[in-house]
């Protein structure tokens, strides 16, 4: 036991030297893996990203998949990112390397987060319990925008936690939420999330955290300016919300199918393809085809509603890309994944005991929210993963407190 103790307070001492020697291992890794996947894009996404909207920004100054018809059917932060590795003749592979930073960068805003609220020893720990979560790792070497647009999201928290909150952190953090909802409009709750956290607990910031608000809008205006100047119509980040709800609200649609349920409305899509709609027309078709199936069986949706909730917490989805899934990668995921999950709420379960700090109800309400918000589409692993790190800072606390009252009861014992 004495050993144990004596691990612990080395891991304090060194944290520098233990992070630089991951550090190390993370870019040959990174490196490694980047090299060995070539400019394979084996979803359909990747391509989209990097062959379509990447090379019409960097060679036609268009933000369009064809080159010719300019869009907003994606949000462009990501697409942008990729356009300036292309412009300056890079390909896939470094690609794939600005992932692996922002993944890096996600790690390093993690340490601090949590040392700058004296979390010493779970700043650590909510590394290596990241790097330990392999898909996270593998979903850095593809092209899809979540890693990217979670070192934003991350920056916003890490920012929106200084203490004190000063001016200038709140407009870092508005800047950083702004780019994460340009990448991922998902995330356009978090700004409103983070003013109504503040109200509740954290008052003493209340004109701090609508500044944030108004800069994660001010961040989002030239985009959506553009994109009145270009269609003509008001539209804030992206065209595909009707896509994503009709997929999430058809009969077709079970809790964990997501993006399969579109075998099942492609006589929608064919009716709308009759009429010639336009990106816009067609979100709307799709919205309200999706609200004349709700309409129509609203018992039935209710309950489907409250079933993507709970898959939200799945370790396993039905993917698409058949060739990419696993019996192994599905274990992965059950192991890393299930064990933050029990541990989370084992610490719940706990709070009679040790009640939750500021920083912990923030990260579990919202964490919580974001699959109720996911479940009004439906929720997927991959388009979970950048608030999993929610759950990872929870548990690092957690960890943390653990050992020290473990290194506290042997000091007593002995």
């Amino acid at each position: 036991m004495a050993t144990f103790l004596i691990l612990l307070e080395w891991l304090k001492k060194k944290q520098k030297n233990i992070l630089l020697i991951f550090a190390l291992c993370f870019w040959v890794a990174a490196i490694g893996y980047s090299l060995y996947l070539d400019d394979r894009l084996p979803y359909p996404d990747e391509r989209w990203y990097f062959n379509d909207y990447a090379q019409n920004l960097a060679n036609q100054s268009i933000f369009s998949r064809d080159g010719i018809n300019p869009t907003a059917f994606h949000p462009p932060a990501y697409p942008l990112a990729l356009s300036g590795l292309v412009s300056i003749g890079l390909g896939i592979t470094a690609a794939r390397l600005m992932n692996f930073l922002a993944f890096f960068v996600t790690l390093i805003s993690l340490y601090f987060l949590l040392k700058n609220h004296s979390h010493k020893l779970a700043s650590i720990i909510v590394v290596l319990l990241a790097l330990a979560y392999p898909v996270l790792f593998y979903t850095a070497g593809t092209l899809y925008p979540q890693t990217f647009g979670a070192t934003f999201f991350i920056l916003a928290i890490m920012f929106y936690w200084k203490e004190p909150l000063a001016i200038k952190d709140a407009v870092l953090a508005g800047i950083s939420m702004g780019i994460a909802i340009l990448t991922i409009p998902t995330f356009l709750f978090v700004p409103f999330f983070m003013v109504l956290f503040s109200l509740i607990f954290r008052r003493n910031i209340i004109k701090q955290a609508v500044l944030l608000l108004i800069m994660v809008f001010i961040t989002i205006a030239p985009w959506t300016i553009r994109n009145y100047l270009v269609f003509h119509r008001f539209e804030l980040v992206s065209s595909n919300f009707g896509t994503n709800f009709l997929l999430g609200n058809s009969p077709q649609t079970t809790p964990n199918n997501g993006p399969a349920a579109s075998i099942g409305i492609q006589h929608i899509i064919e009716e709308a393809n009759s009429l010639g709609l336009d990106e816009f027309e067609r979100d709307e078709f799709y919205t309200q085809q999706a609200l004349v199936f709700i309409q129509a069986d609203p018992i039935h949706y209710i309950s489907l509603y409250f079933l993507k909730v709970v898959n939200y917490f799945n370790f396993r989805n039905e993917l698409l890309t058949a060739s990419e899934s696993s019996l192994a990668k599905d274990f992965l995921m059950l192991v890393t994944y299930g064990s933050f999950l029990l541990l989370a709420v084992f610490r719940i379960l706990l709070i009679h005991q040790k009640h939750l700090t500021k920083l912990e109800i923030f990260m579990i309400l919202l964490y919580i929210g974001s699959a109720f918000v996911s479940a009004l589409a439906f929720s997927r692993i991959r388009y979970r993963l950048p608030f999993d790190y929610l759950l990872i800072i929870q548990v690092s606390i957690f960890l943390e407190t653990m050992l020290n009252n473990y290194k506290l009861f042997k000091m007593k014992e002995d």
